[in-house]
């Protein structure tokens, strides 16, 4: 019985690796296509938020800076938990309440 290549193996490579090249070269040419790719990926991106997705949606604004809403300095609830850490932390009392 023959068994079922694997889809990877029965792709030829589009471009093999070429031993004779520095990494600086496959640096600049990797960034070069991924430059050339970012048209395509973006409306990608766009298509899925459009459709929803809202980690795509975040990802875009994020992208291009665009802030949803500001994060907020403190919680309100800050004060609060703050002053139960103070009281947690002060001196228990010489006698229990009854």
């Amino acid at each position: 019985m023959k068994k079922k290549m694997n889809a990877a193996r029965k792709r030829k490579a589009e471009n093999p690796p070429d031993p004779d090249i520095t990494e600086q070269q496959a640096v600049t040419e990797a960034r070069r296509l991924v430059v050339n790719a970012v048209p395509g990926i973006v409306s990608g991106v766009i298509s899925k938020a459009k459709d929803g997705h809202y980690l795509h949606a975040r990802m875009l604004f994020d992208l291009i800076g665009f802030a949803v809403a500001a994060p907020a300095a403190q919680s309100a609830i800050a004060p609060i938990v703050e002053l139960l850490m103070r009281e947690m932390n002060s001196a228990a009392p010489d006698s229990a309440p009854s």
